[in-house]
């Protein structure tokens, strides 16, 4: 299974993402970097309650921004947001999904060998039926404090595809 969506939810999941989030950081000498890149992503699986639905077609485009500042902190933000995407279930109902994943944070270390300082992710999707109805959503926040505490709130019936 090829699985491209940002993040698999879970505090381990979350934590080692938002860590190697930071792993293209620029250093102080470089000039601050964006990159955009458009994948597929049939193939891929949102675990959901009532069963797994498997992408067919579309794509998804990740927007990425770092840029170091003048104290040697690495900032980095990007976003996620599905493109076209179908799904279906194992009966062979087909879905539809809209909405964005967005984190963003800050490191002391422009490898990403370290925890981030300070990070935010929020994923929302809606996955609506063939009629247009709402069938279940992907809703999670997630944070890490500069004192290393941490936090996830998954209101969510889905799970995003692992990466």
């Amino acid at each position: 299974m090829q699985s491209r969506f940002r993040v698999s939810l879970g505090a381990g999941a979350l934590l080692s993402a938002l860590a190697m989030s930071t792993a293209a950081m620029a250093t102080p000498s470089q000039a601050p970097f964006t990159g955009r890149e458009t994948m597929p992503v049939a193939g891929d699986v949102f675990a959901c309650q009532s069963g797994d639905l498997t992408a067919q077609s579309g794509t998804i485009t990740t927007v990425f921004h770092e840029n170091a500042d003048n104290n040697g902190m690495y900032h980095f933000t990007g976003t996620v947001v599905p493109n076209g995407v179908t799904l279906t279930d194992a009966a062979g109902n087909w879905y539809t999904i809209s909405g964005a994943s967005w984190f963003g944070g800050t490191s002391s270390d422009p490898d990403g060998n370290s925890m981030p300082l300070v990070s935010t992710e929020t994923d929302h999707f809606v996955i609506r039926t063939a009629s247009g109805g709402v069938y279940a959503k992907v809703q999670v926040v997630g944070h890490i404090s500069p004192n290393g505490d941490m936090f996830i709130f998954d209101r969510g019936t889905c799970e995003e595809p692992a990466d």
